[in-house]
């Protein structure tokens, strides 16, 4: 009898601490479009909706939202859920019948993308950059190799979200170049180690 007790309890434990593994907490920081009060409001309460996330808390100042969340959320899924309600963040651009139904205090000044733009001016491109493991070497340094390359108006990686902005003119140079350009970017002579994918554009 004893042995049966010690056996379930055995049992019991493993899946507790297997259960505990599964909800491990992510936090997560990128930037979602926005102006004001309302604005935060909408976007922390869209971040919410999607089960499994645990706090949603947007700067007004920085425009950065710190999100926490357990499976079966994703990152993916929190944004799209902003998107859709007429924000952009950095993976995932809402709608234009989205971003029209907000307030007009909440219209935020949009990134123009290669689709609204007219051939040769300047646009906007966000790549989800997977291999890097440190800021500095390599999140630093992708922005550099893009940014001396000419055309590139600017370029910011973000090491916490994985994600590449890209300003750029797309008379001198295509998305698939910059892609290019990510993926051959071997620090101090390594071999290359990354991936990248257009996220929005």
């Amino acid at each position: 009898m004893k042995k049966l007790k010690f056996i379930l309890s055995a049992v019991l434990l493993s899946f507790a601490a297997q259960y505990s593994v599964a909800q491990e907490i992510k936090t997560e920081i990128f930037k979602v479009g926005g102006n004001c009060g309302m604005c935060e409001n909408r976007i922390e309460n869209a971040a919410k909706k999607i089960d499994g996330v645990q706090s949603a808390e947007w700067d007004e100042a920085t425009k950065q939202l710190k999100v926490s969340y357990t499976s079966p959320a994703s990152l993916l899924s929190i944004q799209k859920a902003i998107a859709e309600a007429g924000h952009d963040t950095e993976g995932t651009k809402a709608t234009s019948k989205a971003y029209d139904k907000l307030h007009g205090c909440c219209q935020y000044t949009r990134e123009v993308t290669s689709q609204e733009a007219p051939k040769g001016k300047v646009q906007t491109v966000f790549f989800k950059v997977s291999g890097m493991t440190c800021a500095d070497g390599c999140a630093k340094g992708i922005e550099k190799a893009l940014y001396k390359h000419k055309g590139v108006k600017q370029s910011e990686v973000n090491f916490e979200t994985g994600v590449a902005k890209v300003v750029f003119d797309q008379s001198k140079l295509s998305i698939d170049q910059m892609k290019k350009i990510i993926e051959d970017f071997s620090p101090e002579g390594e071999s290359s180690k990354y991936r990248a994918e257009v996220v929005a554009n």
